[in-house]
């Protein structure tokens, strides 16, 4: 048996299942019931079939063969599968109803097994918490390590980019308000930054934020793409993203139609 499985069933008060083969009879039972649904054989999942530790136990059962048996990957691929989009094609809303912070679900199911920060999304409302810096601070810091970036590169990154991407972009505006000197004093504490040595493209170089800015500005102005004009951009107060990113506003519409 898989040991994050054996892991997961010995952290449980209720140890039901001593062996395999009663674990392996369990796991035949629910999946049966979760074909069953998939294949519209019944309308609703058993109450309580995602609830306590018999649902964490569920949830496990039936990941493990989306993964495997459906999509054909590997438990180690979760990371990569696991978006918005993987509940719903799965029909796992009911899940969702019991566990809003799906990565924090994921690695509770597969102890030992994943880091938070290797997932492409973060656990809801990560950047409200009280620890909201600590937890930044630990994303950073793996982000560093993964790269091999330490402060001998402060001159040398591209930080606007490497900020703006690598699952950090949220926590880039949320809590340093998009601005590169804040987030590289935060990271690197105690070192003298020269400002004007930094290589730097700011918030601008996020794609996801401005493909949000021009397209807010098109649905409150109730413009089609192609007639947004200069000056549409600089009642927006957005004339900054026009001079560091795009130079004029015929690139912004380019960018935009992709």
């Amino acid at each position: 048996m898989d040991s994050t499985l054996i892991t997961l069933l010995n952290s449980f008060e209720n140890k039901r299942f001593e062996s395999y083969d009663l674990f392996d009879n369990y796991k035949q039972e629910i999946l049966y019931l979760y074909k069953s649904k998939l294949n519209d054989e019944i309308k609703s999942l058993p109450n309580g079939f995602w609830v306590g530790e018999d649902g964490l136990v569920n949830s496990r059962i039936v990941i493990d063969y989306i993964v495997l048996e459906i999509l054909g990957k590997s438990l180690k691929d979760l990371p990569d599968i696991l978006d918005s989009k993987f509940f719903k094609e799965h029909m796992l809303s009911g899940l969702l109803k019991y566990h809003k912070n799906t990565v924090e679900l994921i690695m509770e199911i597969y102890p030992e097994m994943f880091h938070m920060f290797e997932f492409k999304v973060c656990p809801d409302g990560l950047w409200k918490r009280p620890n909201k810096f600590e937890s930044a601070r630990n994303l950073i810091n793996y982000n560093l390590e993964k790269f091999g970036y330490s402060d001998k590169d402060i001159y040398a990154v591209n930080w606007g980019s490497f900020f703006g991407r690598n699952n950090m972009s949220n926590m880039y505006h949320e809590l340093f308000d998009g601005d590169i000197f804040k987030i590289l004093e935060f990271t690197f504490e105690g070192t003298v930054i020269k400002k004007e040595d930094i290589v730097y493209k700011g918030k601008w170089d996020d794609d996801k934020l401005c493909y949000k800015v021009v397209n807010e500005m098109i649905e409150r102005l109730n413009k089609d793409i192609d007639f947004l004009t200069i000056n549409d951009i600089k009642r927006s107060d957005y004339y900054s993203m026009v001079i560091c990113r795009f130079k004029t506003v015929e690139n912004v519409k380019k960018f935009y139609k992709g």
